[in-house]
């Protein structure tokens, strides 16, 4: 079970405050395990904007989506992460940028209380930005 981040992900100090909250949590806790998985969701989706749909080839996105699911699968989560977390990682690997903020942004309000605002506030912004590159429906 992961209670790391993969060794290979490269830093992002944007999200370096949902690392730190993840650390005021037990190794193998639900609660850790949570705020893992809405870091690794708000990894994809940084990455969808800088390499947007139209640069980034769509099996790169599925392929992304699909490690984050297999990555997330063993954590430990509360039910509402548990029902949450997949449809995010699905919706990751998908064209919809939007779709994706909305995923990644039903997830952040599962785990709000567990994040506190040191690290909503990054993630926050995150999906800002995210719905804002969106196309408009």
């Amino acid at each position: 079970m992961p209670t790391a981040p993969p060794p290979a992900a490269a830093p992002l100090p944007a999200l370096e405050p949902l690392l730190a909250r993840a650390t005021a949590f037990p190794a193998q806790s639900p609660d850790r395990g949570a705020v893992m998985a809405c870091w690794m969701l708000a990894r994809l989706l940084h990455g969808r904007l800088v390499e947007l749909p139209e640069r980034a080839p769509a099996d790169a996105l599925r392929q992304r989506a699909a490690a984050a699911q297999v990555w997330c699968d063993p954590l430990a989560l509360p039910p509402a992460l548990r029902r949450t977390v997949p449809p995010a990682c699905i919706a990751l690997g998908g064209a919809d940028l939007r779709a994706a903020a909305d995923a990644v942004a039903l997830v952040r309000d599962a785990a709000r209380d567990l994040l506190g605002p040191g690290a909503l506030a990054p993630l926050d912004a995150l999906l800002a930005r995210a719905r804002a590159l969106a196309p408009r429906p």
